[in-house]
């Protein structure tokens, strides 16, 4: 998809529109630090990440003296069995020696991305809503790479792959990681030190159920929770506020199923029957049971709507043993085990109710944070909800969380698919909310790269009749976009002269939409090779148009065209004015700034003013290599152009060197213009061989 060109309907510029209530640019202005090489960053002091501890580790001791001794060392054991208790306390104890000391979910390969993206936030603060997550993920992983000292801890790995790439890349460059896993996955293959967690021994199981004192009957009691560390705290939890003998507990455990469930789901159910006195404390763990893990604790506070019996019922739960709250209040934790005993249907579209409470507003740069911190919540309860189901109010969310993760350039088709589905089982294929979930699922593989899966759902919308609505224009002008990028400018001209003509009848010419549409057709005239009649469409513009935003595409988009009719003159009177507004609007690494920035840059060349081009193409590629990489398409198009003017004006060594490192990663990525850049490359090796 062509970045340079994409939009949102609330507040957009031109090209790809994407729908939806929570829809907007992203606009990111690169701040100095991300420029700077993560070898020279120094971690600040006690930079920690750690989940709330237990009570106390019983019976471990001989475990933890082995941990600390490998650069890669597997914690391994069946849920609940204390694994990331032990990887907790090492930490913990680790933590006035190493530094950063990072605890990341890593259950799946999404939430270690976002664990390292808050782990380079800690590390820069500056980047958390600069830079994409995927974009903080490899920031991250580079400063690992880059120094020692420091301690990972990976928990509840659940495919290799998930975390295979970031084991290799940091494994051994002077910092430790320890995994945590319920399943053989072939950790000796990575490293000898897998250190395999079973039950507890006699005499630390009874130490750990006597935690409040001696008790009568607790042998027997642990031998019906077979040692099981998880099974054991709940009932101790439970003991210690409810005077009964072991042995009267071990029949409740019976009654709540003892036989046929595992110990520790037994022990819930009987320390879940016992806060039947407090409906609001069972309530928030049902809605719990649908996230992940660890739960942001303002996510109940804001959304319950009893901030005070709130609190008293998390306080509740956490006396019972059932939840684990962070010194700081800041996040609670609950034990999956636990979340799929009490997980009900019921609560699920409350579950999804406080979600959307609290997802931002938008996707712009400073929500970014908020994102990272509900995604894996979004992601979990998506996960377990069954999608044949899916509600109108879920297919919302869903579609506003596909929404931030394009922009963070995620994947997203199977979000946006579901809110699709969902939305057309209640309300059919006419309904606005579907034609925007449909408009957004095309979106997603369009950034994706599937450009004939994008079209045929681009196409899917377009046979509907009555009223001319926006989505119905996002969807049109979508479809044109696609068209014309899959080489079918005819088309697109044909879709966007057609659906334009109908809006500006509507709505006349000085409408928002009507100066998108009409921008986009001037592009697809130049894209047939046309760029006469795209210059003079945009000449007739009427003044005050669209947002200023939309009217400097428009600008932007004609002098392009008057590149093209070879009047470089005419471009920077063009460009010139407005582009110091423009990038104060846009941010200077967004892409459309950017764009505008490299062809005002090669106007000043093509009209003669050398000096000024050159310095704006070296700063537009500065921005663009470190916001894109050396090796994008727009990357290589400033190298290319530069590495020309360069040559034009003497400086043969600086622009052989530059088309030479172009000529590369053209080659290596397929770039169109590669045979180019290369010839242009071999005339200057002969100019220069030749002086």
């Amino acid at each position: 998809m062509d970045g340079r060109r994409s939009v949102r309907v609330s507040a957009g510029n031109f090209g790809i529109i994407a729908t939806g209530d929570n829809t907007t640019n992203i606009q990111t202005v690169l701040p100095p630090e991300a420029l700077q090489p993560v070898a020279s960053i120094a971690a600040p002091d006690r930079t920690v990440n750690l989940p709330p501890l237990p009570h106390r580790l019983v019976g471990r001791d001989g475990d933890l003296a082995r941990l600390g001794r490998a650069p890669v060392e597997v914690v391994q054991g069946l849920a609940g069995i204390g694994k990331s208790a032990l990887a907790a306390q090492h930490a913990k104890d680790q933590a006035g020696r190493s530094n950063p000391v990072w605890w990341i979910n890593a259950t799946s390969r999404a939430d270690v991305e976002l664990g390292l993206a808050a782990l380079a936030g800690a590390l820069q603060p500056g980047l958390a809503t600069a830079l994409s997550t995927s974009a903080l993920a490899d920031r991250a992983t580079a400063w690992l790479a880059a120094h020692s000292g420091w301690l990972l801890v990976l928990d509840d790995v659940r495919a290799l792959p998930d975390v295979g790439d970031l084991l290799r890349r940091v494994g051994a460059t002077g910092g430790r990681v320890v995994v945590t896993s319920r399943t053989d996955l072939g950790w000796r293959r990575i490293t000898p030190s897998v250190i395999a967690l079973g039950p507890l021994s006699d005499d630390a199981a009874r130490r750990l159920l006597a935690r409040g004192g001696p008790v009568t009957g607790a042998a027997e009691l642990c031998g019906a929770l077979g040692n099981h560390p998880l099974a054991l705290e709940l009932v101790a939890a439970f003991l210690e506020r409810v005077p009964l003998s072991p042995s009267v507990h071990r029949s409740l455990l019976a009654t709540a199923g003892g036989a046929t469930l595992s110990p520790v789901a037994s022990a819930f159910r009987a320390t879940l029957g016992q806060l039947d006195d407090n409906r609001l404390a069972g309530d928030i763990l049902r809605i719990f049971a649908w996230y992940a893990e660890a739960i942001p604790f303002d996510l109940i506070e804001r959304t319950i709507g009893q901030p005070q019996p709130a609190a008293e019922a998390i306080a509740r739960l956490a006396a019972a043993g059932l939840v684990a709250v962070d010194k700081g209040r800041s996040t609670i934790t609950v034990n999956p085990l636990l979340q799929s005993v009490v997980r009900d249907d019921r609560f699920l579209p409350k579950a999804v109710l406080c979600l959307s409470k609290v997802v931002p507003g938008s996707d712009e740069p400073d929500t970014w944070p908020q994102w990272r911190r509900l995604h894996p919540h979004i992601a979990a309860l998506a996960d377990r909800a069954d999608p044949a189901r899916d509600a109108p109010d879920l297919a919302g969310l869903l579609n506003v969380t596909g929404l931030y993760l394009i922009g963070q350039g995620a994947p997203a088709t199977g979000l946006l698919r579901r809110a699709r589905d969902a939305y057309l089982r209640a309300y059919g294929r006419g309904h606005a909310d579907t034609l925007a979930a449909a408009n957004n699922l095309a979106l997603a593989h369009h950034g994706e790269g599937d450009l004939q899966v994008a079209i045929r759902l681009y196409e899917q919308t377009q046979d509907l009749t009555g009223p001319l609505e926006p989505v119905m224009v996002a969807c049109a002008n979508n479809l044109a976009c696609a068209y014309e990028e899959a080489g079918r400018p005819g088309e697109a001209i044909r879709r966007l002269e057609s659906i334009r003509d109908r809006w500006i009848a509507a709505h006349g010419d000085a409408d928002r939409y009507s100066l998108i549409l009409t921008t986009n057709l001037a592009s697809a005239y130049r894209s047939n090779g046309d760029p006469g009649r795209a210059a003079a469409l945009l000449r007739n513009l009427p003044s005050g148009a669209g947002s200023s935003r939309d009217a400097f595409h428009a600008v932007l988009e004609s002098a392009k065209a008057e590149l093209e009719l070879d009047r470089p003159a005419a471009a920077v009177a063009l460009l010139e004015p407005g582009l110091p507004g423009a990038v104060r609007l846009l941010g200077e690494a967004h892409p459309v700034g950017l764009d505008a920035a490299h062809t005002l840059g090669f106007a000043y060349v093509a009209a003669g003013r050398s000096a000024d081009g050159i310095r704006l193409l070296e700063s537009v590629l500065r921005r663009r290599t470190a916001s894109l990489g050396p090796a994008h398409p727009d990357t290589l198009d400033t190298s290319h152009a530069l590495g020309v003017a360069l040559a034009n004006s003497g400086a043969l060594d600086r622009a052989i060197e530059l088309l030479d490192a172009a000529a590369t990663h053209a080659a290596a990525t397929g770039h169109p213009d590669t045979a180019l850049i290369r010839s242009d490359l071999e005339q200057l090796r002969r100019r220069a061989a030749r002086s």
